[in-house]
């Protein structure tokens, strides 16, 4: 139903048309059932605009537009609140990564203590070893073997840095970076770095030695 003059509404008849009218109705009546009488009040007052209407509702009932100002405000503290837990939340730990990790910190150790028998017994007796020296080594001798040599040029400080681990529960594969103090042709103090990837057979007890071994 139209009406051609906004007195003319039955919520309206005999009232007051005024634009504080206007205000105190809109308040008073409330959605659903007065949207038209809403849509009205825009047919009748075209240069009343959505915020003029609102800011007058607010000069005449405060306390309401307070409580929906108050509402909004804690709308948004709530959902910042919610993205800052999502986001500081402490990722969970994968204990592929946790295994690799440990075993890495075990090899660093044995190798910085200069043992080359304790580095040999992470690796299985069937383990293959390439070394950037492009040699192919077999076994826990093998490998004695060539970083005993590795020592003796004075090579200290090794740590290996996960890049990356994955596994099926018997094999576990793992990615690093290495690096260590070592020697130039002079003696001299010189860095070195380079890239890793090592195949753990997981053991009966539980524990990790290496299949598989190669770095550059």
């Amino acid at each position: 139903m139209t009406f051609t003059k906004l007195d003319e509404h039955p919520d309206w008849a005999g009232g007051d048309v005024t634009v504080t009218a206007i205000w105190r109705k809109a308040i008073r009546f409330k959605f659903p059932r007065y949207q038209e009488l809403l849509r009205q009040i825009g047919v009748f007052t075209p240069r009343l605009s959505k915020l003029t209407v609102r800011s007058g509702i607010c000069h005449l009932y405060p306390d309401i537009c307070w409580e929906d100002a108050m509402v909004k405000l804690l709308t948004s503290m709530f959902a910042v609140l919610c993205i800052c837990l999502f986001a500081f939340a402490p990722a969970k730990a994968d204990p592929i990564d946790d295994e690799v990790k440990a075993a890495y910190s075990a090899w660093d150790a044995a190798f910085n203590k200069a043992d080359a028998k304790a580095v040999a017994a992470f690796y299985t007796d069937n383990a293959i070893f390439l070394p950037a020296t492009h040699d192919v080594i077999k076994g826990p001798g093998g490998v004695e073997k060539f970083f005993g040599g590795i020592f003796g040029m004075g090579v200290t400080g090794h740590k290996l840095e996960l890049i990356e681990a994955q596994g099926d529960g018997k094999l576990l594969v793992g990615t690093a970076k290495w690096s260590a103090k070592g020697k130039d042709a002079k003696g001299a103090d010189q860095p070195w770095a380079g890239v890793a990837t090592h195949v753990f057979e997981k053991q009966a007890d539980g524990s990790l030695k290496l299949r598989v071994h190669t770095f550059n």
